[in-house]
């Protein structure tokens, strides 16, 4: 087999390495899905009849990103397939087969065996389960063909703090099975340098250090909302009649909290709090306040709220829904909490999230002062309610929707020749 590409030298590394562990790091556009995609194809097509597994966080993800890029690689490498929607898998013409699989359930990460794995940005979940991941999919990676050496488990993901990856690959490595190979974004043969300057004007200068350099930094210094200043995001606007209102919800029984923005030149200006008993309790309160001041209203809940309720016959989202409130923008799954996190700071970094100090005094003293759980490492969460977290997510989830920060992704295409 002789392919011809044009890759980068982390990217050359990372697919010739013979280490058992290796960790591609890398910024944000510096290949990482694309150079796994392409390791991954590469196992299942050099030796006949094995099972090579591809994991990464989220269903959607597969559903949205990798399974279409997958199939777009290999149509470009010409390689003939079948596919198998419902199990997102890939039969090549050699009999070898690639699977799609979510880290969402480690308890289903079982029952198969793989001759090589594949991980796609594991530093996302939080520290304990990308542990029980990790462990699992190696337990699974034992399919041994040919006397080959099974057992290699090749990890890609963008750098997330202090957590299980700079734990496991750097502080407290176990041995030389382990290795990290380090890229930039700007290491991407393919780099657009508006790209980069987009990222420079999105991120605080300490995050740049993570999602341009690939570098672990310290993303948990201070308060989680360490760049608010109640003084310098102080904002005297308040409601008016024809205000278009959007409504940031965690629900929590015994205190769902409220956080009622306006948007103001591409600028989110929280105007308003308010804590109510349960779902019902929330669905009059924004009917009776908002609603009937013929306000048009958009409502932003947590994603758990379209399966559970504080009610125990009828869904949140159905609640609001008989409550007159029909705009309700709600995703399938909330987003990973660094994603929430990231998207506020960067708002306050950046002097674009404002807030009524004197009207939001709760959510005010909950962005100065939640802090991170030492042994999570995510933001400290509580069991009364309401409390500052419930707080600091109402604004999060609405934030997120609106003006997200995501892990943007630069592709494109690369023709492969000589299979």
């Amino acid at each position: 087999m002789n392919i011809n590409f044009n890759l980068s030298n982390p990217q050359y590394h990372m697919i010739t390495t013979d280490v058992k562990y290796p960790l591609f790091l890398g910024g944000y556009g510096s290949g990482k899905s694309f150079i796994m995609i392409l390791s991954a194809i590469i196992d299942a097509i050099s030796i006949k009849n094995v099972n090579v597994y591809c994991y990464s966080p989220t269903f959607d993800q597969i559903r949205l990103n990798l399974y279409p890029r997958f199939q777009e690689q290999l149509d470009l490498l010409s390689i003939k397939y079948k596919t198998n929607k419902s199990e997102f898998s890939f039969t090549l013409q050699n009999k070898s087969i690639i699977f799609l699989r979510s880290l969402q359930i480690p308890e289903r990460i079982i029952g198969y065996e793989s001759y090589k794995s594949h991980i796609d940005e594991l530093d996302v979940l939080d520290k304990n389960k990308a542990e029980d991941c990790f462990n699992r999919v190696v337990a699974r990676t034992r399919q041994s063909v040919n006397n080959i050496r099974p057992g290699k488990v090749s990890i890609y993901s963008t750098p997330e703090g202090f957590s299980f990856l700079y734990d496991r690959w750097e502080k407290n490595k176990p041995s030389d099975d382990y290795k990290i190979i380090r890229s930039r974004t700007i290491d991407n043969p393919y780099m657009d340098q508006d790209y980069v300057n987009s990222l420079k004007a999105t991120f605080t200068p300490n995050q740049l250090k993570a999602y341009l350099e690939g570098k672990f930094v310290n993303m948990q210094s201070g308060t989680v909302y360490d760049y608010f200043d109640r003084y310098k995001h102080h904002s005297d606007r308040l409601i008016k009649p024809d205000d278009v209102l959007h409504i940031g919800i965690d629900f929590n029984i015994g205190g769902c909290c409220g956080a009622v923005f306006v948007i103001d030149n591409n600028t989110p200006i929280m105007v308003k709090e308010f804590v109510s008993n349960d779902t019902f309790d929330i669905g009059m309160y924004i009917y009776k306040h908002f609603i009937e001041n013929n306000h048009q209203v958009y409502v932003y809940p947590d994603a758990s709220s379209k399966s559970r309720s504080t009610n125990a016959k009828q869904t949140d989202i159905q609640i609001l829904r008989d409550h007159g409130i029909k705009r309700i923008i709600v995703g399938n799954q909330n987003p990973h909490i660094t994603d929430r996190v990231n998207s506020v700071n960067t708002l306050l970094y950046n002097n674009r999230f404002l807030i009524n100090t004197y009207n939001c005094p709760e959510t005010t003293e909950a962005l100065e002062q939640q802090s991170y759980n030492k042994n999570t490492g995510k933001p400290e969460k509580y069991n009364d309610h309401p409390s500052i977290d419930d707080r600091t997510d109402s604004v999060g989830y609405f934030i997120y929707s609106k003006f997200p920060v995501i892990r943007k992704k630069l592709y494109q295409s690369r023709k492969i020749k000589g299979v």
